[in-house]
């Protein structure tokens, strides 16, 4: 009988998820608390609005 699962299977499952999310939670919470009108040539409220729809889109891609 051959093995379903790697080594590697905790780490992509469950440690990958969590640290991505906590590194891009914090970073869209820091860009939310920024008082600046520009991020380079990108307006602040365009940049948020992206940054919060890429946070949204890895969560459901990483839990689906």
């Amino acid at each position: 009988m051959t093995a379903v699962s790697s080594s590697l299977t905790l780490i992509l499952k469950l440690v990958l998820p969590t640290l991505w999310i906590t590194f891009y939670s914090g970073f869209t919470a820091a860009i939310f608390a920024l008082d600046v009108t520009y991020i380079g040539p990108i307006p602040i409220f365009t940049f948020r609005i992206g940054l919060l729809i890429f946070l949204i889109l890895g969560i459901l891609f990483l839990y689906w």
